[in-house]
Formats: C-alpha cells, sequence, structure tokens
C-alpha cells in the first residue's frame, strides 16, 4: 500500500543520509590526501627542477651572456653622470634643508631676544612658541 512505501522510503532517506554523509566525507579525505601526495611530489620530487630545467634551456644563451663591449661602455658612462647627478642635488637638497633650519632658529633666538628685551613674555607668546613654533622647526 501506499503507507507501506512511505514508511519503507523513510527508512531508506534516514539509512541513506547517513551513509551518503560517511561517503562523502571519505571522498574528501581521499581527495586531500591525493592532493597532499601530488603537491609533495611536485614540490619534492623531480617534476619541478625538470621543469626549471627544461624553461632555462629553451632559453637561448645570448641571454646570459654578458653585454657587449660597447654597451659596457655606455652602461659605465650612464652609471658615472647618475652618481655625479645624483650626488649633487643630495648635496643641493641637504645645504637647503640645512639653510632653513639656520634661518628658522635665528628668526626665533632674534624673537627671543626681542620679547625678553621689551618684557613681553606672556603665556601667550611663550605657547606659540613652544606649541606652533618649535614643532615646525
Amino acid at each position: 500500500t501506499d503507507v507501506q512505501r512511505v514508511v519503507r522510503g523513510h527508512r531508506v532517506r534516514l539509512w541513506s543520509r547517513k551513509v551518503i554523509r560517511e561517503v562523502r566525507s571519505q571522498r574528501k579525505m581521499l581527495t586531500w590526501e591525493i592532493f597532499q601526495t601530488i603537491l609533495s611530489e611536485v614540490i619534492d620530487g623531480d617534476l619541478l627542477p625538470e621543469l626549471l630545467v627544461e624553461i632555462v634551456t629553451q632559453i637561448p644563451a645570448e641571454a646570459f651572456a654578458p653585454y657587449p663591449e660597447w654597451m659596457q661602455d655606455q652602461i659605465g658612462a650612464a652609471e658615472a653622470v647618475m652618481s655625479e647627478v645624483v650626488d649633487k642635488m643630495a648635496r643641493e637638497v641637504v645645504r637647503d634643508a640645512s639653510r632653513e633650519v639656520i634661518k628658522q632658529f635665528l628668526a626665533d633666538e632674534m624673537l627671543n631676544k626681542k620679547a625678553l628685551s621689551k618684557g613681553r613674555v606672556d603665556d601667550l607668546f611663550l605657547y606659540c612658541e613652544l606649541e606652533i613654533v618649535n614643532p615646525v622647526i
């Protein structure tokens, strides 16, 4: 009857869910083991070194040869010019920065002398000097 079929189907479904879950779990574990085995063979085994050897041997020998003499001369001249230009530019930057620091210091000292000579050292002046001027320097 229909009721018996429904009951049998329910029993089969209860049994099959558990079995299907176990099979899926075993399949995942098996897949993971296969993946780990293949990965270890590729990295630790001969496949990766052989692949690298194959790639390197396919590249022409000219790619590994030293530059021709005329190109070595050009590269040497370019490096000499670059080092000289960079050296000059670095010196200019350092010189300009140190000039600015010295100017700022002398301006602060002059301002302090003026304030002290006039006797106008108030809280606002000290706050401006300590919190605004000094951090900028």
